[in-house]
């Protein structure tokens, strides 16, 4: 079947004229007759008009009819309001005013655009050169103008202005991904700062906290697992961690991931595509999704029946991707010996006396690092192919305008097609400097709208993977505005972030999430449950005092791998692997450095217990937890496809919260809220320090009364059954 043929056969009709573009027919209008007066390009200007921005359109669109301006432009030749003015240069021609008018009828879409750049001599990159505010306060305060233009629209008001608790606790959540020990919680509290608001940003922002928070955050958005496809990707994950704690601008990093070739213990950035080695279209369209905003799957086996995304498309695009390929050449001199003497050896290791005297988690640790050392296997490598690559028209093709098996030059399913003419440049590169070029606007507009969807709890432009144009959403003005503001800001997410954190809009009382729909233009922030890491990690600061790993993450000591891959015999490989389980079980540093706690953890995790020894914060543990753990129990995800973690409550989940080992680890003499509430002489004070812990608040009278009901006979465990009692609350749960 034709192409033309099964379009009339699903829609029923063919539109009789394309819908008119506004970058391609309109803008170059504005831009020969209009910006002279109307744009950045003029000092001021002109009545504060402004055509050249989303921002400024949306506005004209908000405090004017279109249909006004389309009548200004058809004055006749005298009229003072004659636009453009005759002084500025020749009347609009009849075609280009019935071009605007056809495209103010059709509802003046602007698509993905967001600014016009200027050239002025040399050309810029960038979106325009509209000044953006990025100091914090200003920043905040416009973002602020924005949502107040949007709920004035439609009548509403903001919901009142948070208490110090309220916003401890959900800066703390958002920021550090757990709860503020007691002490922390009663500093702020106490504090007569008039900026503690802004301050405690600032300081979790800098802290070890935000970095396990955002590693969590992004293994989930990146589907990033501790092994995957029977590759190691512990060091990709390290890799993440150092990008994060180097808060490393936002294009950039997705640039080395894009561009990323080698071995993993080389360029620890492959992992982007380590990922998916078996099934190499899913990870084709996570990136797709991820980083571009679009939902292609659907493209895959036929054109997309509503979207402007065809089959064909889709594998022109994937030729970029699949340029970067998984080695697949022959086993080399350290595979081959390993493949062929693993088990004699190990057999022979059983037998020694040495071999008989490893306790269980030696044997344990033993067999993480055995999998971990796959990373010296030269098939755990990354390739990437010249500028000849390209993807080839499958046999599933279904459509007669191209040959099956047919070489397929590398395009962008959307937008300018980049040329790929440097000779010996590889297909990544080019893709990754389009995809990551300002005049991408998707790739602005989506990560602003991941992190507003982060950090306010719905998003601006639906869903990020696949997400609508700005004039689609519910408040236009503020979605051009947020990719602005984050090109202005450099891809920086934590400056980014904290300006949202700094708003009112922000620092408002929740939504509750069922009243939240498509047109939501956020009265407050959206009321969310706490995620699985974030219920982990909070009933651990009860537990550990030191909770947050270092945020330095060492590079490793690579001449381990050297090593390995250089092992003359069987015996010489195994004792190098022994010497690194001793360095290990010793607390010493090895080749695994600092995430050496992530190996131990490792161990744990496939035993699926609760010791005491491997209590550490999600983002440390293996990803995803196994089966039965409380991190799977509450929710986690198996890391399958893009944030597929879930927040339904279950039976099982109460009983372990009720019942779990985790309320015996808390209760422990030494745990930290042991050693917070003290000898508790004062039942007053001791009922504070465990609200505080617990729910970052001070009890009201009410609940003093009936927690002093709880602890009348002022034992110890009294106390311990009230901290459980709120640890089980909807309070302790939800994200206030």
């Amino acid at each position: 079947m034709s192409r033309f043929a099964l379009t009339w056969f699903i829609f029923g009709t063919v539109a009789a004229s394309a819908a008119v573009d506004f970058e391609t027919q309109i803008l170059p209008i504005f831009e020969k007759n209009c910006f002279e007066c109307h744009s950045a390009k003029a000092k001021k200007p002109k009545g504060d008009v402004s055509l050249d921005t989303a921002v400024a359109l949306a506005e004209i669109a908000s405090e004017f009819e279109w249909k006004e301006v389309v009548g200004l432009l058809k004055l006749p030749s005298g009229d003072d309001d004659l636009m453009p003015p005759e002084d500025k240069g020749k009347p609009l021609r009849k075609d280009d005013i019935a071009l605007i008018e056809q495209w103010v009828q059709e509802g003046a879409k602007l698509g993905s655009f967001i600014a016009f750049t200027h050239r002025v001599g040399k050309q810029t990159s960038g979106l325009g050169q509209k000044s953006i505010a990025t100091e914090t306060r200003a920043a905040a305060a416009e973002v602020d103008r924005l949502v107040a233009a949007g709920l004035q629209q439609r009548g509403l008001e903001r919901t009142p202005e948070i208490d110090d608790a309220t916003f401890l606790r959900r800066a703390f959540l958002e920021l550090a991904g757990r709860n503020p020990t007691a002490v922390a919680a009663a500093a702020f509290l106490e504090s007569k700062a008039a900026d503690k608001r802004s301050g405690l940003i600032t300081q979790l922002s800098d802290s070890a906290a935000y970095v396990s928070r955002h590693l969590d955050y992004w293994e989930k958005v990146l589907r990033a697992q501790s092994k995957q496809d029977g590759n190691e990707q512990d060091t990709w994950l390290r890799y993440l961690r150092t990008v994060i704690a180097a808060n490393q601008p936002y294009d950039q990093w997705v640039r080395e991931m894009f561009t990323s070739e080698g071995r993993m213990w080389e360029n620890p950035a492959i992992g982007f595509y380590m990922r998916d080695t078996k099934n190499r279209l899913a990870g084709y369209e996570a990136m797709s999704a991820v980083f571009l905003g679009t939902d292609i799957g659907c493209a895959q086996c036929h054109d997309h029946p509503l979207k402007p995304l065809s089959q064909l498309g889709y594998f022109k695009m994937y030729g970029f991707y699949s340029a970067s390929h998984p080695f697949n050449g022959t086993q080399d001199r350290f595979t081959a010996m390993k493949d062929r003497d693993f088990v004699a050896s190990y057999e022979k290791r059983n037998s020694d006396a040495r071999e008989k005297r490893l306790s269980q988690r030696e044997r344990e640790m033993q067999m993480v690092i055995l999998g971990y050392v796959s990373s010296a296997d030269l098939k755990n490598k990354i390739t990437a192919r010249d500028e000849t690559s390209g993807s080839r028209v499958p046999d599933s093709y279904r459509y007669d305008d191209v040959k099956h098996k047919s070489y397929l030059h590398p395009e962008p399913i959307f937008g300018k097609a980049p040329a790929l003419a440097k000779k010996g440049e590889k297909p990544m590169e080019v893709f990754a400097q389009w995809t990551t070029d300002p005049q991408n606007l998707k790739f602005t507009h989506v990560i602003a709208n991941r992190m507003w969807l982060k950090i306010m709890g719905a998003p601006v432009l639906g869903p990020p993977t696949d997400i609508v144009v700005p004039e689609a959403s519910a408040n236009p003005v503020l979605a051009a505005h947020l990719a602005e503001l984050m090109l202005a800001c450099g891809y920086d997410l934590k400056k980014f972030q904290a300006i949202l954190m700094n708003t009112r809009t922000y620092q408002s009382v929740a939504v509750p999430a069922e009243k939240v729909g498509a047109d939501f233009v956020f009265q407050g922030p959206v009321m969310r449950r706490l995620s699985a890491e974030q219920i982990w990690d909070s009933l651990l600061t009860l537990i550990r005092v030191d909770i947050d790993p270092p945020v330095a993450t060492p590079v490793p000591d690579f001449s381990f791998l050297r090593a390995l891959r250089g092992a003359e015999s069987p015996d010489r490989y195994w004792e190098l692997v022994n010497a690194e389980i001793d360095l290990q079980m010793q607390d010493k540093t090895g080749y695994f450095g600092a995430r050496g706690d992530s190996i131990r953890s490792d161990v744990k995790t496939s035993r699926q217990g609760f010791d005491s020894d491997f209590l550490v914060r999600a983002s440390e543990l293996k990803s995803p937890a196994p089966d039965g753990h409380f991190l799977q129990v509450f929710g986690q995800g198996r890391r399958g496809v893009i944030e597929d973690q879930w927040d339904t409550a279950t039976i099982p989940q109460a009983l372990m919260l009720l019942n779990g080992n985790l309320h015996d680890e808390v209760a422990k003499p030494g745990s930290a809220i042991s050693t917070a509430l003290g000898d508790m002489a004062d039942p007053a004070a001791t009922i504070r320090r465990i609200y505080l812990a617990a729910l970052a608040r001070m009890p009201d009278q009410d609940e003093l009364a009936l927690a002093r009901q709880v602890t009348a006979d002022g034992s110890r465990e009294s106390y311990f059954t009230l901290l459980w009692i709120l640890l089980n609350t909807t309070e302790f749960i939800l994200q206030p």
